[in-house]
């Protein structure tokens, strides 16, 4: 089923009102619908409290269309089955969506629980599972989606809410291969350059739930990627920095102890080089 995980980037992914043929511009415009209270709570209703295939697939299209909705081609824009205009309902939409889409997906698509510290198996993924099939394009859009508002976002109160949310939807990440090391790109910049120590601690949250719900070796990479943000972020060591500078080391400590099989050849090539860093910054 991940054959074409590499194509990340084609439109259809995140899934524009369907049509057959090829309309124009104009004519998809014009299909185009303005989301409104009421029908939001449809969506929500559908999608959220009783948690149906059509209702999540079609709360997805909603956010599709509102994660881009700044967006500055209007060619893009008019492929979005909704168009959102006010923002109270951009607000709910969001907050709801990330919040629970989740919990929507746990039902359709139970995911097993990983035993021990040892990454998850393939076999565990709700790509396993006899439904995937059905909800693998809404799942792939939105969390192509969720990432791309990760990007967009500064404030850091919506950061902290958006990567305490992350963790849940980590494991349908899983099931596509180019889609967990853009999350742990995105992860990294955010855990080694912050000032705030709760978006350092909840992003480091992230990439471990990442470490250990991808199948391996991506461990390694989440090990690596930690590793090698961690030396470019504290070549300086003073008053101000002094307590990020520990808190990421401790955070490799952490992930490290969870394999020490895949950390024993990144320690054999690494702690050399950490004691000459360690020198230099003091």
């Amino acid at each position: 089923d991940d054959d074409d995980d590499d194509d990340d980037d084609d439109d259809d992914d995140d899934m524009p009102a369907a049509h057959t043929g090829a309309p124009s511009r104009r004519a998809r415009a014009a299909r185009t619908e303005v989301l409104t209270s009421a029908k939001l709570r449809v969506l929500i209703e559908s999608a959220l409290d009783n948690r149906t295939a059509n209702g999540a697939r079609e709360i997805v299209r909603a956010f599709a269309a509102a994660t881009h909705m700044t967006d500055t081609d209007s060619s893009i824009a008019v492929t979005y089955k909704y168009a959102i205009t006010s923002s109270t309902v951009y607000n709910d939409l969001m907050f709801a969506t990330v919040s629970r889409l989740h919990e929507t997906f746990a039902k359709l698509l139970p995911v097993k629980q990983r035993t021990g510290k040892a990454p998850v198996a393939a076999r565990h993924l709700p790509s396993a599972h006899s439904r995937w099939s059905t909800l693998r394009d809404a799942i792939k859009s939105f969390l192509k989606n969720f990432l791309h508002l990760m990007t967009q976002v500064t404030d850091t109160a919506m950061l902290v809410m958006l990567f305490k949310n992350l963790e849940h939807y980590v494991p349908y990440a899983a099931c596509f291969p180019a889609l967990p090391k853009k999350f742990l790109r995105e992860l990294l910049k955010v855990w080694s350059t912050t000032t705030k120590k709760e978006l350092r601690l909840v992003s480091f949250m992230c990439i471990r739930r990442l470490a250990l719900d991808t199948p391996f070796p991506f461990i390694e990479q989440c090990m690596k990627g930690l590793y090698l943000s961690f030396v470019r972020n504290s070549k300086v060591m003073n008053e101000q920095s002094r307590g990020a500078v520990a808190m990421m080391a401790k955070c490799i400590v952490e992930l490290v102890g969870a394999d020490m099989v895949a950390a024993y050849q990144h320690a054999f090539v690494y702690i050399r080089q950490l004691a000459i860093h360690l020198r230099n910054a003091i």
